[in-house]
């Protein structure tokens, strides 16, 4: 499938009517109560540099963690996030307990850097995470075993100010949970594949009952990706495709196997959608977006909105 803006709405009714036929196979399924009552959901992004939604010391992918409560900015953040719970919808912090930042102080500081939590690969090398080329940000992977005791203080927190009533993971909901293992001789349990599993699965259900909703998250792309094998354990993703924009319309599996244990939504970022390979940022004006409509249609996914307003700030429905 190419992106072609000119490309007629009518030509996308055979996505609409495969992923109808598939649908029309299923027996009846009980959807999740929270999917059914509250399918809406606002995710808030922040970026301190954009002074938007400042819940970070630093900005998005540019620190550790560290709410930062003193900053003007994360009043006018709440107050969004109120406004969007009293209306019924589902309202999730973007948390990452998959990448640690170094604390460059005082450009990106990082209040909750720890060198101890930093998975070793074979050889004793810390292992990487994210590049943030904004930034030229270099993160490094969090142990398996430390992500949830991260997560039980930085997201507490996060709960206790903002009030959420639903929970985010960005990475660790889309990919392979073996990029956790730590072959550190001192650490205790995380030297195994089932051990890293188990911890993120933990980390998991330890994000519910901190901010006591559902779990949305990243989804994954390629190879590497796990958010097929997490449905169950996550209530829900942005469920990007493989292939893209150019993928073959198949969504029986999608439909029959994924859809009864995720309420996934959209088909990726439209920056990963609609290029052929990387991310580019993407003006909406330039994408197909109903092209992308009809997939979400296909493949049974809810609708997802990108709402870019300034920086890394971003709403979705």
């Amino acid at each position: 499938m190419g992106n072609s803006s000119n490309r007629p709405v009518m030509a996308y009714a055979a996505l609409v009517a495969a992923g109808a036929a598939c649908a029309g196979e299923l027996a009846p399924v009980s959807v999740r109560p929270f999917a059914a009552d509250r399918a809406a959901r606002i995710e808030v992004a922040y970026d301190a540099r954009a002074n938007a939604y400042a819940l970070q010391a630093a900005g998005a992918d540019t620190v550790v963690y560290g709410v930062n409560l003193a900053d003007p900015d994360v009043a006018a953040g709440m107050l969004r996030v109120t406004a969007a719970r009293d209306a019924g919808m589902l309202v999730c912090l973007h948390e990452n307990y998959t990448d640690m930042y170094p604390d460059n102080s005082p450009a990106y500081p990082s209040p909750m850097w720890d060198a101890s939590a930093i998975a070793l690969d074979r050889r004793g090398n810390r292992k990487l995470g994210w590049y943030q080329p904004e930034t030229h940000e270099q993160a490094l992977q969090i142990a398996a075993g430390r992500m949830r005791e991260l997560a039980q203080a930085e997201s507490a927190a996060m709960a206790a100010a903002c009030l959420p009533n639903a929970a985010y993971l960005d990475v660790t909901t889309g990919y392979r949970p073996d990029w956790t293992i730590d072959h550190n001789a001192a650490a205790a349990t995380d030297h195994s594949l089932a051990n890293a599993a188990r911890a993120v699965i933990e980390l998991f259900e330890a994000m519910k009952v901190i901010h006591g909703g559902p779990l949305f998250g990243e989804g994954g792309e390629g190879s590497l990706r796990f958010d097929t094998h997490f449905a169950g354990f996550v209530d829900a993703v942005e469920r990007q495709i493989d292939r893209r924009s150019r993928a073959l319309v198949a969504p029986l599996y999608e439909l029959v196997a994924i859809k009864p244990r995720m309420f996934n939504h959209g088909m990726g970022y439209y920056s990963r959608y609609f290029p052929d390979a990387g991310q580019q940022a993407l003006h909406e004006a330039q994408a197909d977006l109903d092209q992308y409509r009809a997939s979400e249609m296909a493949f049974g996914h809810a609708g997802w909105t990108w709402a870019r307003e300034s920086g890394e700030a971003r709403a979705r429905t």
